[in-house]
């Protein structure tokens, strides 16, 4: 293993131009702003990786989703790994400047939905120039492939966001139902945890956004994950303060339900 691997996709100006630059600089912004709420909830999600690592005891850890590392407990993990994959569409210059001398870190940017974001750009370009109907049974989610060497998995709380960015890029560029999204989300998350299955993990994703006016008269709740999620020995659920100051929604706070599974 050399002093430091960088894996970088051929496709990143796609991903920027679908935001998913703009997305993960967003993140950092909002904690720094709730930060004392997020730290709670971010306290959860590095006590829940630590415990599947005492339970599963893998040498080798791919983390999904790395992004700023928030939620990572990296220098308690490399005590107990060989070795980490960081895991993202982008990994912050920060973050990778930081790590550049971890000869135990490995990052990787790629498609972790297996290049369907490609494809949507692909199929919304077409639509934009050519006016070609966007064929949505069309899309194919093909598997994730990983380092043969990995042994436990995390995916941190990225099950309903790989359907974010690019449900909203299809529906601002073309016309589309709510029922074609919703399949369009089903497809990539139960790829997602089709993969999942195939190895020991560890699945941390907020499952349900509670939005209220800041004096409570109004209160709605809306599922975030659409695919059932499987049943693992161990299940812990909390509350995440997301945003208490209106930001994320004009004039409203706006909570998670988090659950993890391994």
């Amino acid at each position: 293993m050399s002093l430091f691997s960088f894996r970088k996709s051929s496709k990143s100006d796609i991903y920027r131009k679908m935001g998913f630059d703009i997305d993960q600089d967003g993140i950092i912004e909002r904690y720094s702003r709730e930060k004392t709420n997020w730290d709670i909830h971010l306290g959860h999600c590095r006590d829940v990786i630590l415990s599947a690592l005492d339970y599963y005891k893998p040498a080798t850890v791919a983390i999904l989703g790395s992004g700023w590392l928030l939620d990572v407990p990296l220098e308690e993990m490399l005590l107990k790994c060989k070795h980490i994959y960081l895991i993202d569409i982008r990994h912050p210059n920060q973050i990778k400047h930081k790590l550049c001398k971890q000869k135990s870190v490995t990052f990787i940017e790629e498609d972790i939905t297996g290049g369907m974001a490609e494809q949507v750009w692909l199929m919304v370009e077409n639509f934009k120039k050519d006016n070609k109907p966007f064929e949505f049974n069309k899309i194919i989610a093909e598997e994730f492939v990983l380092p043969r060497e990995i042994e436990m998995v995390v995916s941190l709380k990225i099950l309903n966001q790989l359907d974010i960015l690019m449900c909203d890029y299809i529906s601002s560029n073309v016309p589309i139902t709510e029922e074609e999204l919703k399949n369009v989300r089903l497809l990539i998350q139960n790829k997602h945890l089709e993969m999942l299955s195939k190895y020991n993990y560890c699945l941390i994703s907020d499952v349900e956004e509670i939005v209220a006016d800041f004096n409570e008269s109004s209160k709605e709740q809306k599922t975030t994950v659409l695919s059932p999620l499987p049943q693992l020995n161990h299940t812990s659920e909390w509350d995440w303060e997301f945003d208490t100051q209106g930001y994320y929604y004009t004039d409203k706070k706006v909570k998670f339900k988090v659950k993890a599974i391994y």
